[in-house]
């Protein structure tokens, strides 16, 4: 084969495999977040981000003030940072520190069901607590659910036609944040959400038990 041909084979190639690789790395991430819940939480943590001073933490102050290692709390801000949950800045020496993206609201949590899912009632009032606009940040610091699996289950509400979700970017294009609002016509009426209040319940605790079997594997 002539080297223009290997060459535009390689163009083809390589970006796909590092496609791949990347995609598969990002899977791994999201498994060892799931399995590091149970040693810190994504809202204990987030809590913890918003105790330091000027709310701003490095990785290895975050490492040495919970029981997670470096690796563990930079997986959680690579996740955090992909979401539009945590904000990254740089000294002079390129060294990384983190912050939240929005402050957090600091009210007693509303009284939600005891299920671990998201459920329709749940959604309602959650929007109507904050103002028919909700992001991942504020979903977890009032229910307390990981923000993987709210992440899931805002997808289902959005491939529902429920909920969508609006983007704001930085100038480098990264996420700065992810906001949901609800669709036509459950925004003008949001009672008519509860109309279908059993069918999605029962959808939302598959897509949980789903999750569980392949959170084991």
């Amino acid at each position: 084969m002539d080297p223009i041909g290997i060459v535009l084979i390689m163009a083809i190639v390589v970006p796909i495999f590092l496609l791949i690789f990347f995609m598969y790395q990002y899977r791994g991430y999201v498994k060892e977040i799931e399995y590091d819940q149970h040693l810190i939480t994504d809202k204990e943590l987030l809590e913890t981000i918003a105790r330091q001073p000027g709310g701003i933490v490095s990785i290895k102050q975050l490492a040495e003030i919970t029981p997670l290692t470096k690796k563990q709390v930079r997986f959680r801000m690579i996740y955090f940072m992909g979401q539009g949950v945590v904000k990254q800045s740089h000294d002079g020496k390129m060294s990384a520190y983190y912050s939240l993206a929005a402050p957090i609201d600091e009210r007693p949590a509303p009284p939600l069901s005891d299920k671990p899912f998201l459920t329709v009632e749940d959604i309602l009032t959650l929007f109507k607590r904050h103002d028919h606009q909700l992001t991942l940040q504020k979903i977890c610091m009032d229910t307390g659910l990981p923000i993987v699996v709210i992440k899931r289950e805002m997808k289902y509400f959005t491939k529902e036609k429920i909920v969508k979700m609006l983007y704001s970017y930085n100038e480098n294009g990264t996420t700065t944040s992810r906001t949901y609002i609800l669709e036509e016509p459950y925004r003008s009426d949001p009672d008519i959400f509860l109309e279908r209040e059993d069918e999605i319940n029962f959808e939302l605790e598959e897509l949980l038990e789903e999750d569980i079997v392949r959170v084991r594997k």
